[in-house]
C-alpha cells in the first residue's frame, strides 16, 4: 500500500446583485401621476392609487438583501430644494398610519380613509424567493399589496404606510427599510403601490415627491 497527495480544488462564485425600479421596463424611470386619470387631481370624496412603479431584484447573497427608501411625503414646497413646512407656502399631505417622531420607531400601516389627508405605499413581494418580504411599515396584511390595486380611483381595503420621523414629512436621514430577504433571491419583479387622499382643507397646489431606493446585499 502507498499514499499520495490529496487533490485540492478551489473555485469561486462571484457576488451578484441586480436591482432596478422602473415603469414599463428597467431603465425607464417611473413618472407617476397620483389622482384622477383625466385631471391628475386628488379628491376629498375619492381615494386614488397608482401601481405603475415596478421593481426587479435578484441576488446570490447568502444572507439576503435589504432595500432602503429615502424621501418625503407629498409636498407643496415653499422652496425649490426641500419639503420644509416652516417656509412660506410650504405644505404636506400627511403620511398615512400612526407615525412616530423618532428614527427608531416606524409607522403602522392603515387602510384608506376618504376625506382625510393620507399618503403612503405598500410593497408587493408575493411569491418571491429568499424569504423576501415587505417590512412592517409597508406590508399590506389584508391583500398582500397585489389584489385590486391598479391605477386610478380606489375603494379597497389594503393597508399603506409611510415612515415619517420628522415634522416636515421626511423620513429619517438614513432612510427606512421597505423590504428585505434572509437568503438569495431568484429574479423577482414586484410592484410599489401608492395611495393618495386629501381633506376639504388640504391647501391647493401641486404636490410632488421623489423617492430614492437602494438595495444592499449581505454576502
Amino acid at each position: 500500500m502507498t499514499t499520495a497527495a490529496n487533490i485540492n480544488i478551489t473555485s469561486k462564485v462571484f457576488e451578484t446583485l441586480s436591482y432596478c425600479v422602473f415603469q414599463g421596463a428597467c431603465g425607464t424611470a417611473p413618472q407617476l401621476a397620483l389622482g384622477d386619470t383625466t385631471t391628475g387631481a386628488l379628491s376629498d370624496t375619492q381615494a386614488y392609487v397608482s401601481s405603475d412603479a415596478k421593481y426587479k431584484i435578484a441576488t446570490n447573497a447568502a444572507n439576503g438583501a435589504t432595500v432602503v427608501m429615502r424621501g418625503n411625503t407629498l409636498c407643496r414646497s415653499g422652496t425649490a430644494s426641500n419639503c420644509n413646512t416652516a417656509t412660506a407656502n410650504g405644505f404636506t399631505i400627511t403620511s398615512i398610519g400612526t407615525t412616530e417622531a423618532t428614527s427608531t420607531t416606524f409607522a403602522t400601516p392603515a387602510a384608506s380613509t376618504v376625506g382625510s389627508e393620507q399618503f403612503g405605499m405598500c410593497v408587493d413581494t408575493t411569491g418571491a424567493t429568499g424569504a423576501l418580504a415587505a417590512t412592517a411599515t409597508y406590508a399590506d396584511s389584508v391583500n398582500s399589496c397585489n389584489t385590486g390595486l391598479t391605477t386610478g380611483a380606489y375603494s379597497g381595503t389594503s393597508e399603506f404606510g409611510f415612515d415619517d420621523s420628522t415634522t416636515d414629512g421626511t423620513n429619517s436621514a438614513s432612510g427606512s427599510t421597505i423590504m428585505q430577504s434572509t437568503g438569495p433571491i431568484q429574479s423577482y419583479t414586484g410592484t410599489f403601490s401608492f395611495l393618495g387622499n386629501i381633506s376639504t382643507t388640504t391647501e391647493a397646489g401641486i404636490y410632488t415627491t421623489s423617492l430614492n431606493t437602494v438595495a444592499t446585499g449581505t454576502f
